[in-house]
This record gives C-alpha cells, sequence and structure tokens, in this order.
C-alpha cells in the first residue's frame, strides 16, 4: 500500500483563529482529492507561539470551536487532517489532532515540553503520556510533536517495534544559524535507526521576534 502526503508549510498568525481556520479550510479543500493526508504545523490553529493568550478561556473556547468547524467539514473530505492546536481535556495540552469523516480520529499530546530559550511551555501546558498510532490505507503511522522526536526517551522507537512505517512530526522550530544542517543529519538519523519514513512538518514566516524557516522534509529509511 501506499501514502500520499501533503506537508502544509505556511504561515498562521498569533491569536488569528479565524483567518488560520480559513487557511486551513481552503487548503484542505483544494488538495482533499490529491492527498490522504493533509499535516499542518504544531499550534497551527492559534499561531505560535500564543504565549499568555492561552490563558484566556474565551481563546481557547474560539480554539475549540474552530476545530468543531473543521470536524463537521471533514464529513464532506476524502483525506485526513492533522494539525496542532491547544486541547483542554481537564488539563490544557499542546496537542496533535487527527481529524476525518466527521470525527476526532485521535488527539495526541506533546510528551516533552521546552521550557529554555525562547520556549516556555511548562507555564500553560501539562505534558502528555500517550503515543497515537493509525493505520493510513493500509499503512501503519506514528505521531509525534516538535521536541519529542529530539529525545532517546520519546515514541520513535516504540512506533518502529509496533510496526510504524511512517513517522510523523509537527513543529514551530524557530531558525538559528547553522541549525538546517544539524536538523537535517539527526532526522536522517532518526529514520535510519526506526527503519522507517520521518516526515518533518516545520512553520513558516515570523511572529513576533521569531523567525521560522519551514524547511520540511521527508527522509526515507535508508536517510535519503
Amino acid at each position: 500500500m501506499s501514502l500520499s502526503i501533503t506537508l502544509c508549510q505556511t504561515n498562521p498568525v498569533v491569536g488569528d483563529i479565524s483567518g488560520n481556520l480559513r487557511k486551513i479550510k481552503s487548503i484542505w479543500e483544494k488538495i482533499d482529492t490529491q492527498s490522504h493526508l493533509l499535516i499542518f504545523p504544531e499550534l497551527f490553529l492559534c499561531g505560535y507561539p500564543p504565549e499568555d493568550l492561552l490563558l484566556k478561556l474565551d481563546f481557547l473556547r474560539k480554539c475549540r470551536r474552530a476545530l468543531d468547524e473543521l470536524v463537521s467539514l471533514s464529513r464532506g473530505m476524502s483525506s485526513l487532517l492533522v494539525l496542532g492546536t491547544p486541547y483542554y481535556e481537564e488539563d490544557l495540552y499542546n496537542a496533535l489532532v487527527l481529524i476525518g469523516r466527521g470525527e476526532v480520529l485521535g488527539v495526541y499530546k506533546k510528551t516533552f515540553l521546552p521550557n529554555y530559550s525562547v520556549f516556555d511551555e511548562k507555564r500553560y501546558f501539562r505534558a502528555g503520556r500517550e503515543p497515537l498510532m493509525l493505520e493510513i490505507n493500509g499503512v501503519r503511522v506514528g505521531f509525534s510533536v516538535c521536541e519529542d522526536i529530539w529525545h532517546p526517551d520519546g515514541w520513535e522507537r516504540y512506533y518502529a517495534l509496533s510496526g510504524c512505517e511512517v513517522l510523523i512530526n509537527i513543529n514551530a522550530s524557530p531558525y538559528y544559524r547553522g541549525k538546517y544542517q544539524f536538523k537535517e543529519n539527526f532526522l536522517k538519523a532518526r529514520a535510519q535507526d526506526n527503519l522507517a519514513y520521518v516526515v518533518y512538518v516545520n512553520m513558516v514566516g515570523g511572529q513576533d521576534e521569531l523567525v521560522f524557516d519551514g524547511r520540511s522534509i521527508v527522509v526515507d529509511p535508508e536517510g535519503k
């Protein structure tokens, strides 16, 4: 079996939930029949970094309503959608949500929350503790969010041992000089170590003082 994936490397706006929702809808409606799976970056629905907007209940409610709209839209879509969003379930999580066929098919909650440099995620989010795997068009897929793939204790080895052929990782990873070469080499090693395709989707554009350089990448099990 084969799996067609679209990497939606695009630029959300922090706090503009309705505008980000329109971008998702527009791309999904145009690409739907050309792909099995569309993937948007980490926290795309609210923009990154949302910072103290995450402390506002009305902001979180708007994110949830936008997510519900996408679930409704998915009833008429043949492809599945992956995107990053704040997700409240007793606590607030930095989540990857998988949507299709009129329902939420799965939620992955980011496990390793960065709290260094420009990152302050422990201030807002609770760490997740569960993996997420799903078979899509006959291909077993494992999911993670940004920092999780960099940790040796992340879920990638578990996914590989569970038969996953594709490892999907969504990101909001800012640029710094020399980062791309390091990232490319690391992801090649992850793919080779786990004998799986690694699909890395990053945000692009600028938010406040941060620049996101995109450079999304797919690496095959041989590191190519």
